[in-house]
């Protein structure tokens, strides 16, 4: 069987002034079994329970409850004169004999559901000369045989037989003079003949819904109020009119066709008083214009076209059409809003009184507010609208502008990320708004306006991803202090990136004092002199590093080397910058084997320089005046502003000429003692290391060599 996904439940108080109608969600149980609704037991509740027989029957002032004894009681006792309702359901009795309901006369309703019952005796009943009710439902073993007593009572008002598999109804159960409320859901009755109810002048209710009804016998029902149809085979509309124009059914005000086969409204219908219809769970494919005209439907308020069988194609323009339409249901039908070849702009024109619109369920992704206004801004005079899951993606402050009547407003479970600043200013009577689980992430003071703070009664936003910043701080305490406006929230209120309650969130004033432009701007503006800072000293600190490997990577292919020593007038060979603690290892290892062996004329500064000149004329003139330069790098070195003052010169030199330094380790110098000039011509240089062994001290002359081929003297 198809869910039910709404149906109808009904309580019904008969009186001889008003029919009250309710419409509730079923349960999940009441779904698959169909409507709950049943016969009303006239008597009243009142008075303390106590024990009347054998702790079997336990009783108030006037109703006896003997129900689930399961087999060990199977007769009717004794019990106080004042009963008037008496619970045998759950006894497992199988027969009702002639005189079962001796002790009990006075009865006016008597439940006999959940049952084994296949026999009651002729007669069985005429000892109860006040009975109203009857609950006979759940009972599989019944026939329309045995049923014959129960209809031989003259002043029966309602029979429940649901649920007992029967085929027929004895000839009899069309004789009741009094018979006001007639439930047979869920039997197995092919054909529904009305015209064996004619002279039933009194029925007002008649349910015959969850049957196998492929077959509908018009007839004349004078008092019908309420006809349920519901979960049948039916492929069309029952017959309304007779053959003279005449209604069928000239008091029928509610009725219920949900979960048929039907797929369209015939023309003309004779329903002059019908206010409640339901064709959910159907198989309307296409709604032409007028298809709900007050022509057809004159009196009509309630419309539910819900969970349909198929998806609906078609909504033209004008379908609905009726100035007496009050609530209109799409619930659960799937329907593609943004759609307009699909539903016309104009689908719900002609509707200026409509109160209520069901739209949950269906699809409004995409749907501009021009479309939305386009499609129900006429409506002016809706207090409730139900758009939940429906992928809403946004809301402006024109979405909902036009509803100025607006009490209830119903938007849950869709992906709303922002709730705009007077959102609602044009509903100042909206007194419940459901936005729960969307993504909204920050509700501050202007979200709402005084007048809607004012207005709610109910507000439920919990559910959201909320971000607990400053901005929140006030919708946290909001919510501290107004407990019973949140009170029917269906989720919880959590911030989103903290493991905290948004209730109990607090932040101080004293982080909250710059406005969130103003915090973004000075962390992107400290943010961004901390990366210039962090560039321009690491940018310092490494300057000649960066500079020798810019040097090395675009040094020029021209000679410009070759020509300055084949132009240039030089005094020396090679100028040695050295510290002067070093000077003992020059003169014993350097000289004797570049001066000596090689022939070379080196610069020794406390040899050639010239005395009483300036120190730093004395390094720049040799500097100029030599071929190349040799540094010899040592701890000593290091430590002297001199030689760091030469090597600074030095590297300016032979940039400026496309050359580049020979240098000599003498030692492990530590890098952390290395200075910014030392570690960047180490990290860009291949230099030589100098070690007593005779091998090392081979590969430096022979590396030497290598390094000062171009300037050697011919052999």
């Amino acid at each position: 069987m198809k869910p039910l996904l709404r149906s109808f439940v009904i309580a019904i108080a008969l009186s001889h002034a008003a029919i009250l109608l309710v419409f509730v969600l079923p349960t999940p149980t009441a779904a698959r079994h169909g409507p709950t609704r049943t016969c009303r037991i006239p008597t009243p509740k009142g008075g303390k329970r106590h024990d009347c027989y054998d702790r079997k029957c336990w009783c108030t002032k006037t109703r006896a409850y003997c129900s689930n004894n399961k087999g060990s009681l199977l007769f009717v006792p004794r019990l106080p004169r004042g009963i008037q309702f008496l619970d045998l359901a759950y006894d497992n009795l199988s027969t009702i004999p002639e005189d079962f309901f001796a002790n009990v006369t006075n009865l006016t309703s008597v439940s006999l559901s959940t049952n084994f019952i296949a026999s009651i005796a002729e007669g069985a009943f005429e000892a109860l000369k006040r009975l109203e009710v009857v609950f006979l439902d759940n009972n599989f073993h019944l026939t329309g045989e045995v049923l014959k007593p129960v209809f031989e009572s003259k002043t029966l008002k309602c029979v429940d037989l649901r649920f007992g598999k029967l085929k027929a109804l004895p000839n009899n159960a069309y004789e009741s003079p009094n018979l006001e409320e007639f439930y047979f859901h869920g039997e197995k009755v092919t054909v529904l003949n009305f015209s064996g109810f004619e002279s039933v002048t009194k029925l007002r209710l008649l349910d015959w819904s969850g049957n196998y009804v492929k077959q509908i016998v018009p007839g004349l029902m004078r008092k019908l109020e309420i006809l349920d149809l519901s979960n049948n085979p039916l492929s069309s509309f029952p017959d309304t009119c007779s053959a003279a124009a005449a209604s069928f059914f000239p008091r029928l005000t509610l009725l219920n066709l949900k979960h048929n086969q039907i797929h369209s409204v015939p023309s003309p219908l004779c329903l002059p008083r019908l206010q409640h219809l339901d064709l959910g769970g159907n198989r309307f494919e296409y709604l032409p214009p007028n298809t709900f005209h007050h022509a057809l439907f004159p009196q009509l308020n309630n419309l539910y076209l819900g969970s349909m069988d198929i998806n609906i194609k078609n909504i033209d323009a004008f379908a609905f059409n009726n100035t007496h339409l009050k609530m209109i249901s799409f619930m659960y039908d799937n329907l593609k809003f943004s759609d307009e070849e699909s539903i016309a702009m104009d689908s719900f024109a002609g509707c200026p009184n409509l109160q209520r619109l069901q739209l949950s369920s269906n699809f409004f992704s995409g749907v501009s507010d021009e479309r939305f206004l386009g499609l129900f801004g006429n409506l002016t005079r809706l207090d409730t609208i139900y758009m939940g899951r429906t992928f809403l993606e946004r809301i402006s402050v024109r979405t909902f502008a036009k509803f100025p009547r607006l009490k209830s407003l119903f938007l849950y479970l869709n992906k709303i990320t922002v709730i705009p600043d007077g959102a609602f200013a044009g509903n100042p009577l909206l007194e419940e708004l459901n936005l729960n689980d969307n993504h909204v992430t920050t509700v501050t003071r202007t979200t709402f306006t005084v007048a809607n703070r004012y207005s709610f009664k109910q507000l439920d936003l919990s559910g959201n991803p909320f971000s607990c910043d400053c901005d929140l701080r006030w919708f946290s305490d909001w919510l501290r202090s107004n407990k019973t406006l949140f009170k029917h929230s269906r989720s919880l209120y959590n911030c989103s990136k903290l493991h905290q309650e948004v209730a109990s969130f607090t932040i101080p004033d004293q982080a909250c004092m710059l406005s969130p432009d103003t915090s973004e701007f000075i962390v992107v503006s400290v943010s961004l002199l901390l990366m210039v800072m962090t560039l321009v000293s690491a940018v310092f600190r490494y300057r000649w590093h960066i500079r020798l490997l810019l040097y090395e990577a675009f040094r020029g292919r021209d000679d410009v080397r070759r020509r300055r020593l084949e132009e240039g007038n030089f005094d020396y060979d090679v100028f040695v910058s050295y510290a002067s603690e070093d000077l003992p290892w020059v003169y014993t290892t350097v000289i004797p084997e570049l001066e000596g062996r090689l022939g070379l004329r080196l610069c020794v500064h406390e040899r050639d320089f010239i005395l009483g000149n300036n120190i730093v004329d004395n390094i720049a003139d040799c500097v100029e005046s030599s071929k190349k330069i040799l540094m010899v790098f040592s701890n000593h070195f290091v430590r002297s502003q001199w030689c760091q003052f030469e090597l600074a010169y030095c590297l300016r030199h032979v940039m400026d000429y496309n050359d580049a330094l020979i240098v000599v380790c003498l030692g492990d110098v530590a890098s952390r003692d290395l200075t910014t000039h030392m570690m960047a011509v180490m990290k860009t240089t291949t230099y030589i290391q100098w070690a007593e062994d005779d091998d090392a001290v081979a590969s430096l002359w022979g590396r030497l060599r290598l390094a000062l081929g171009e300037i050697l003297p011919a052999n």
